[in-house]
């Protein structure tokens, strides 16, 4: 993938700045963009008197700092250094958020992948005085993953508890594990008892496993989302009115999420035949 151009959009002033990197007509010349790679993993472990080394707890991954370095290249016939600067600072006042658009470029597909990513500017440094002037911008992104906006939709058909052995292979193209939405409708009728369980096989046949037991009636939908920051489990009816059922979904391990590339899972409710529809974003730790 070849990094073509970069949007900054700030939601507060409605302005933008469109940043080709091969392009320097408009006076911007993108001289380096720093932290677009993975950020760096904070792993958390104890140590033990009864033998060597230590145990590991758990990791997480730390906020991403973004470095804007802008060279100023103005014509003089229409624009200025210092008309330049005002461009940069009505859209990196700092303190302020910003949304970050990189659009990325396939030379094996001749398709665009537009990523996307959020956070707050924390410096916005000019050198005013200098020959050649330029500004260097930072950004803290407190969410680290660069999201594709595309939302993907998966549709299918859960089966019967007699079928666990029919399965789903999801393939996932982002680079970190994502939550994601689930909506099942509840059909009745001669399927009787609309229990639900979402499993997923993770490698050396560890199983997770999500379940609700009790009945939803004909025409509601079990909605279930997964997803970091908003993670819910409700029923919500023909009138779109909801009732949460968190306290009653049973949970094996823990939430479960979509991996790297194929992920093996099942959906079933009692006498199976119940449409479902997944819906997720692609998460990339780096570009």
């Amino acid at each position: 993938m070849l990094l073509k151009k970069l949007t900054a959009n700030n939601p507060r002033s409605n302005d933008s700045l469109e940043l080709p990197l091969d392009d320097i007509s408009a006076g911007f010349i993108v001289k380096d963009i720093e932290g677009l790679g993975p950020v760096k993993a904070t792993l958390s472990s104890s140590a033990s008197s009864n033998f060597d080394g230590a145990y590991f707890h758990t990791s997480r991954r730390e906020p991403r700092n973004i470095i804007i370095k802008l060279g100023l290249d103005p014509n003089y016939s229409t624009t200025s250094v210092f008309s330049l600067r005002s461009q940069i600072y009505n859209v990196f006042m700092p303190k302020t958020e910003v949304k970050l658009e990189f659009s990325l470029f396939n030379h094996f597909t001749n398709e665009y992948l537009d990523l996307e990513i959020s956070g707050r500017i924390e410096t916005c440094d000019p050198s005013i005085f200098e020959k050649e002037p330029s500004v260097d911008v930072s950004i803290m992104c407190f969410e680290p993953d660069f999201i594709d906006p595309n939302e993907v939709e998966i549709t299918g058909t859960a089966v019967s508890s007699a079928n666990d052995h029919l399965t789903f292979d999801w393939y996932y193209e982002g680079t970190v594990e994502t939550g994601f939405f689930l909506s099942i409708e509840g059909t009745g009728g001669s399927h009787g008892n609309n229990g639900f369980a979402i499993r997923k096989e993770l490698p050396g046949g560890v199983i997770q496993s999500m379940s609700y037991f009790p009945n939803f009636p004909d025409g509601d939908f079990l909605e279930l989302s997964t997803v970091d920051g908003d993670k819910f489990a409700r029923i919500a009816d023909v009138n779109d009115d909801t009732t949460s059922i968190l306290y009653d979904l049973e949970v094996s391990h823990e939430w479960i999420k979509l991996y790297s590339g194929i992920n093996v899972m099942t959906v079933r409710t009692s006498g199976g035949g119940h449409p479902f529809i997944v819906k997720y974003n692609n998460r990339y730790g780096g570009l």
